[in-house]
């Protein structure tokens, strides 16, 4: 069996974030393929990988036509709904991104999605999946990889008197120590690697959402001091419980953790 590198859970309790946070994410972004992407014509094949719940893809299925082809991937598909409950232009398949493709998916895909895999990109180095996202694609088709912008994290307060020491001590947790500082290069390491005319998008959430993007995110480390305390310990998992409380606290004053999102979008070379 592959070894999973995802470090958050694949519970019930995850996939409802997993489900929540997409929407939360389409109110930021406002669409689900980037506009610079031509709409996708009736035979086109569109791949969704680290698909989890598939719910980016079944929200798609609304958008485009339903001879369109889609499929999502993903190294187990433990959260995503049965076959017999999916529309019929959805597959779902079991595939790991740092693998090599399966010869019968090169070229086959008019669009790549993928989203949200910073924690599990291994030594800061997104080049070998943008290599497999590259050899997936036909000649001018379109990779969309959206993902945190880990550098523009910022505390909101209703006051500036309130407390925010958690909320600073999460910020610098989530920053990566300089870990992901790769997402920033995504232009650059795509149109180096097949690509060309790749081009970053900023995107801020709605200040009226501001709690609810701030208490997923609290939701989602507490899914991390799971897996901590798997593979480090009760002791230091607890002290990002310990962590989770605080900020709570601090939240329920008026504070919040704001981080934008990032959409990178480049065009496979003819």
């Amino acid at each position: 069996m592959t070894d999973d590198p995802y470090v958050l859970g694949r519970s019930y309790s995850a996939s409802s974030r997993l489900n929540y946070q997409f929407y939360l994410w389409k109110n930021t972004l406002k669409f689900n393929l980037h506009p610079r992407i031509p709409s996708p014509q009736p035979n086109a094949r569109i791949a969704d990988i680290a698909t989890g719940t598939g719910i980016w893809l079944l929200d798609l299925a609304q958008e485009v036509p339903e001879t369109v082809q889609m499929d999502g991937m993903d190294i187990t598909l433990s959260q995503a709904p049965p076959k017999e409950w999916l529309p019929s232009n959805i597959r779902m398949r079991t595939w790991n991104m740092f693998e090599a493709v399966p010869e019968n998916l090169i070229g086959q895909f008019d669009i790549v999605h993928v989203r949200l895999v910073l924690l599990v990109i291994p030594d800061n180095n997104p080049v070998p999946v943008i290599q497999n996202l590259a050899t997936m694609l036909k000649p001018g088709g379109y990779l969309q990889w959206d993902e945190q912008s880990s550098f523009e994290h910022r505390v909101l307060t209703v006051s500036p008197s309130l407390p925010t020491g958690a909320l600073q001590q999460m910020h610098k947790l989530m920053d990566g120590h300089g870990r992901l500082e790769w997402t920033l290069q995504l232009p650059t390491s795509m149109n180096e690697n097949g690509f060309e005319h790749a081009e970053i998008y900023s995107y801020q959430d709605s200040i009226y959402l501001a709690k609810a993007h701030s208490d997923m995110l609290l939701v989602m480390l507490e899914e991390f001091a799971a897996g901590i305390a798997k593979s480090k310990g009760e002791a230091e998992a607890g002290k990002v419980q310990e962590l989770i409380q605080r900020v709570y606290q601090e939240s329920q004053g008026g504070a919040a953790l704001s981080v934008p999102k990032i959409v990178c979008v480049a065009r496979k070379k003819e």
